[in-house]
């Protein structure tokens, strides 16, 4: 509780004084794009890491730390690596403190190297996590790249004729569309 407090004090310094970004604590940890996450619920697992921390920026790495000799069961820390550093410190920023499962989790910065494995079983999960993190990220920019194109030149073959039975349906559509977003509360409130 004392790490998220000192955390929260020097954030708290750095704007009371205005203190540029340049000249943040937090550039001290330029140079590494990872951070520490303590006091994790022992029931939390890799995903939901991922699924926390990937609102700040898109994680690259994650080891949950286990007890290899209690069957793999969670020490309640992690290391998380995040593509671009600057995750890291919106990560500190607004992720340290918060409760998770009745939990309070410390989260700051660290200069982490990844170990060398202990086993096959921990060198695979690793892969497993890294293939998994590409897929998603390429199906991400797959997805993305699709809604930038443009559709096939059907657009070339569309006669003037069907042009304007299009524009017409696209109009009523778009009356249709605008009924539906009516409040259903308007006649309930007053502008008093």
């Amino acid at each position: 509780m004392n790490k998220v407090k000192q955390i929260e004090k020097l954030n708290q310094q750095e704007l009371d004084q205005n203190i540029q970004f340049e000249a943040s604590w937090h550039q001290e940890y330029r140079n590494s794009a990872y951070i520490y996450i303590g006091s994790l619920p022992y029931e939390i697992t890799e995903t939901d890491l991922l699924t926390i921390f990937s609102q700040y920026g898109v994680p690259t790495h994650v080891k949950l730390a286990r007890d290899y000799a209690n069957r793999r069961k969670s020490k309640g820390f992690a290391f998380l690596k995040y593509e671009d550093w600057r995750s890291t410190v919106l990560a500190v920023d607004n992720l340290n403190g918060i409760k998770i499962k009745d939990r309070t989790i410390s989260v700051d910065h660290t200069t982490y190297r990844p170990a060398v494995y202990q086993d096959e079983d921990d060198e695979r999960m690793d892969k497993e996590w890294e293939a998994m993190v590409r897929k998603e990220m390429e199906k991400d920019f797959a997805e993305g790249v699709k809604k930038q194109e443009q559709p096939p030149a059907q657009h070339q073959l569309i006669s003037e004729g069907q042009k304007e039975q299009s524009k017409q349906q696209t109009q009523n559509d778009d009356n249709e569309d605008d009924a539906d977003l009516e409040d259903p509360m308007k006649n309930f409130l007053s502008k008093g």
